[in-house]
């Protein structure tokens, strides 16, 4: 007879991994036959969602080209409806960063650009400034603001203050213009604004080498946490792991600096965000060490990688998540449970996403408080599929921005307008969580006890159910598919009793004890 040497618990856990966590409510693709991809979606107040991506695209869905790459920003309804969508930009590249609803039913963009026309004014005569704008509830901009001097400054992050204002981040060279201090190559810059876009006061924090910020948050004591990465390994910055490492900076309300932690291994980590919580701060990015410095368990080219630092940003716990191929993720939502839900890209097709559909899928992976993988979803077709942003929406389900150039699997029946398109997702809540399947529902077994033959039933209308058996020390001796009202047969198990558990095609599990004659 053959033996699976599983635990209760891992039982368990394997049906909350196989379990379908969210479903696809609605989706929608949108572009022109360039390159269009989604850097940034949110959920506003009223139900509508805010997208902000980057197209070169200018037919098809995409009108108001000026050149280059533009910003585009569009606003959808609650079922993915077209509200308006524009482009913003000059004749040279605009690369968004975030996007932000405003009060009066608008929205503050901000991004970087190497334009001195069209939308663009004051460009500093550098290779790239940092750029803010803002849009009414029409999409129609009211002001803008350009940041940087005569070197190359970009902005990737911009966060609500508590104060009504902004906190941007990203990196500055030249001391010039609106930059007063550099440490060497790029550095971290940090602008706080107020809510006019008027600097208050900016920063440049880094060593002698390349230092770029790529995310924010405001904490509870009124300073900031900051994240992104840095070559350096001096100035503000000291035990580099090797080659680039993920660097956690924090700074006091007035951008005063108070610490900062380098994280990574002999290889290149890369941050990309953070996040205050219970006892510390939940960081991270992709890591590309397999097991050196601070990373334990990396799998191959590339993983996604989580760590959580405590006050002092000393390292709580990692965890890479990947397989053998670049798996990378977006944006971070972190849970008031403490676990988090990562967005992202998988190329692997083994490791933690056996799953993919082929080239490149969307990820969404659930991490919990502890640093334990609960889950992991991929969407996507045969071809190169990419999620980057990621929102809470009122019912706990997600929006999600990325690209595609899939018409199949996830993506059938949808048009490919050229190369890569916007793709935005709705998915609908979490289906069940580990803890209401180990908190399973009864399940009709006869006779009980048993002999050679158990009849298997269920009043939910299923055809199939999918059955564990797990002895008295929780150990899994028999696993099968079979009929819902149908028999399962017993033949070889000792007598004994033991526990069945049965997982719904929903995803629900009921559960029973069953005597064996």
């Amino acid at each position: 007879m053959k033996k699976y040497f599983l635990t209760l618990n891992c039982v368990c856990m394997l049906f909350a991994c196989m379990s379908a966590q969210h479903t696809i409510q609605w989706q929608r693709t949108l572009g022109g036959s360039l390159f269009d991809k989604v850097h940034d979606v949110i959920t506003v107040a009223d139900g509508s969602y805010l997208v902000l991506g980057m197209t070169a695209s200018s037919n098809y869905d995409i009108f108001g080209y000026h050149g280059g790459h533009d910003i585009f920003v569009a606003k959808f309804g609650s079922t993915g409806n077209t509200i308006w969508k524009k482009t913003f930009g000059g004749s040279d590249a605009e690369i968004p960063g975030t996007i932000l609803a405003t009060e009066d039913g608008g929205c503050i963009v901000t991004g970087t650009t190497r334009s001195d026309n069209y939308d663009v004014v004051g460009f500093h005569g550098g290779l790239s400034d940092g750029w803010m704008f803002k849009l009414n509830s029409s999409g129609n901009m009211e002001w803008q603001k350009v940041f940087g001097g005569i070197g190359m400054e970009e902005l990737n992050c911009m966060i609500v203050t508590s104060d009504g204002g902004y906190l941007l981040t990203g990196a500055s060279t030249i001391p010039d213009g609106d930059v007063t201090e550099n440490l060497g190559g790029l550095d971290f810059w940090v602008i706080k604004t107020d809510d006019k876009g008027e600097i208050v006061w900016q920063h440049s924090y880094g060593g002698s080498n390349e230092d770029i910020a790529y995310h924010a948050s405001e904490i509870s004591d009124g300073g900031y946490i900051v994240v992104g990465n840095t070559f350096s390994n001096d100035g503000y910055v000291s035990n580099n792991k090797g080659n680039v490492d993920i660097w956690v900076l924090k700074i006091n309300a007035d951008g005063i600096y108070e610490w900062g932690t380098a994280l990574g291994g002999e290889y290149a980590e890369l941050g990309r965000f953070v996040h205050e919580t219970e006892g510390g701060y939940i960081a991270g990015g992709l890591t590309g060490t397999k097991n050196s410095g601070d990373v334990v368990g990396g799998h191959g080219l590339y993983d996604m990688w989580v760590v959580k630092i405590d006050l002092s940003g000393n390292l709580v716990w990692q965890l890479p998540i990947g397989g053998t191929e670049l798996d990378q993720p977006g944006q971070m939502e972190l849970l008031e449970d403490g676990s988090c839900i990562l967005i992202g890209e998988v190329q692997s097709n083994d490791g933690d996403f056996p799953n993919n559909d082929g080239g490149a899928d969307l990820a969404l992976v659930k991490v919990s408080p502890d640093g334990e993988l609960v889950w992991q979803q991929t969407f996507g077709g045969t071809q190169p599929d990419s999620g980057y942003a990621i929102d809470r929406t009122p019912d706990n389900g997600y929006i999600i921005g990325g690209h595609t150039w899939s018409t199949n699997g996830d993506l059938e029946g949808f048009t490919n307008r050229g190369k890569n398109d916007f793709w935005i997702l709705k998915l609908s809540p979490e289906t069940m969580s580990a803890t209401e399947e180990i908190e399973a529902e009864p399940i009709l077994l006869y006779p009980n006890p048993a002999a050679d033959m158990v009849n298997i039933s269920v009043p939910e209308p299923y055809s199939e159910l999918q059955i564990v058996i797990t002895d008295a020390s929780g150990i899994a001796v028999l696993q099968k598919d079979v009929i819902n009202g149908g028999a399962l047969s017993l033949a070889g198990l000792p007598a004994g009793i033991y526990t069945l558990l049965a997982r719904m095609p929903d995803g629900r599990v009921r559960t029973g004890k069953l005597g064996k004659n």
